[in-house]
């Protein structure tokens, strides 16, 4: 609006011609309702966006438009965008169709909006490796715990046959008559075994993070605790929650709709409970035994929202 009146101004000082000016008057008034509609929709969907220059963001002088005027959401599955630049319009297109899946090419070079400017924070805003993914933790349990929710994820795997039989139940399987096939059918025999399908009854998975100790902690549970259960690694020795929570007495637990599974202790159940509060306080208690027992303190691995 600024610039706008002192454009009016400008004309007046030239003693520009009346129907000049009110012509200017009337193409500015839709265009500036338009552009606070795109700001609206701007600042809903880019609260968390990294941007190189704030000034130059042409593409959302067309939101309002885009919004507005969009069909066959469900109909799109695929999206290529050549030329994605900061990625404000791959943004947009992924929350407006919301089912599909965008593939981003730039080449950051050659344009005029590609010079003069450090492309790391761009990436930012499309790499993954931005997410921290480590074992059993991201940037999304950390400083972003809480502000996403992530619906859905999809998983590079290598068809080139390199097993990792490391894990107890697959020890015992002979490598050289062994295949994908058969590996896969195996994984899903053990977790079926151990684990409860949520398909047939709601469960939160593995609950609780496997703690890591030090090596005092193992001596003084063994005491009392001859087939006490524990791996070496870099940071210290693991011991897995689900042997803590079942030596704590609470596999198999029920009452009042919740539970922990009878097949594996680290899987809280929901037999029927309305809502989440008491499998929280559920956790609670558990947690509250296994230090009180062993004196571990056991951190949650599912976020609580």
């Amino acid at each position: 609006m600024t610039k706008f009146l002192k454009n009016l101004y400008k004309l007046f000082l030239i003693k520009t011609p009346f129907f000049i000016i009110l012509s200017y008057i009337k193409n500015f008034l839709p265009n500036y309702k338009t552009k606070q509609k795109c700001k609206k929709i701007e600042i809903k969907i880019y609260q968390n966006f990294k941007s190189i220059n704030e000034s130059d963001k042409w593409f959302c002088n067309n939101l309002n438009y885009l919004s507005n005027n969009l069909r066959n959401k469900e109909n799109i599955n695929h999206i290529l965008e050549i030329g994605s630049y900061e990625g404000r319009s791959a943004i947009f297109f992924l929350k407006f169709f919301s089912n599909s899946k965008i593939t981003c090419v730039d080449t950051w070079s050659g344009s005029d909006e590609h010079t003069n400017y450090n492309f790391n924070m761009i990436e930012e805003n499309f790499d993954n490796k931005s997410c921290l993914f480590e074992y059993r933790n991201s940037v999304f349990k950390k400083k972003l715990r809480n502000k996403f929710f992530i619906t859905s994820v999809d998983f590079k795997l290598n068809k080139k046959e390199n097993y990792n039989l490391t894990y107890k139940d697959l020890k015992d399987l002979d490598e050289d008559k062994l295949t994908l096939k058969l590996l896969r059918e195996k994984i899903i025999e053990i977790r079926n075994s151990k684990l409860p399908n949520p398909k047939e009854i709601g469960n939160a998975g593995s609950f609780f993070k496997n703690p890591i100790v030090e090596i005092h902690t193992i001596n003084k549970i063994k005491i009392d605790y001859d087939d006490l259960v524990y791996f070496e690694g870099n940071e210290g020795f693991k011991i897995p929650a689900a042997w803590l929570i079942e030596k704590s007495g609470w596999k198999g637990y029920k009452k009042e709709n919740i539970g922990i599974s009878d097949k594996h202790a680290l899987v809280l159940v929901n037999y029927g409970a309305k809502s989440g509060e008491k499998l929280k306080q559920l956790s609670i208690k558990i947690m509250e035994d296994v230090k009180n027992k062993f004196g571990i303190k056991l951190e949650p691995e599912v976020n609580i929202i």
